[in-house]
């Protein structure tokens, strides 16, 4: 996946640059994030981090930083899922 560029800070809830090309979230990580992320796909942008966003609405679902990445505790692994639904996933890609 090529890395993109966008400016500022792009948060849960804030919309993907039309510079940013959202990819399909490959099989591996689709099986361990369940049907969190159903429809849903992905960019990695040139700082590191990694956007989960609807593309019906260009909506950034979730940040994944290189230290959420790597994290044990899995707390900040994706910064905005399981916010508007009742159950929390603790799941990180890319591990």
């Amino acid at each position: 996946m090529p890395q993109q560029n966008a400016a500022g800070s792009l948060t849960p809830g804030s919309e993907v640059p039309a510079s940013v090309k959202l990819s399909a979230i490959p099989s591996s990580a689709r099986q361990k994030l369940g049907s969190a992320l159903q429809g849903s796909e992905i960019a990695k942008l040139q700082n590191g981090d990694v956007i989960v966003a609807n593309p019906s609405d260009n909506a950034v679902q979730a940040v994944i930083t290189p230290e959420d990445a790597n994290s044990t505790t899995g707390q900040g692994a994706a910064s905005g899922l399981g916010r508007s639904s009742s159950t929390n996933s603790s799941s990180t890609m890319g591990k």
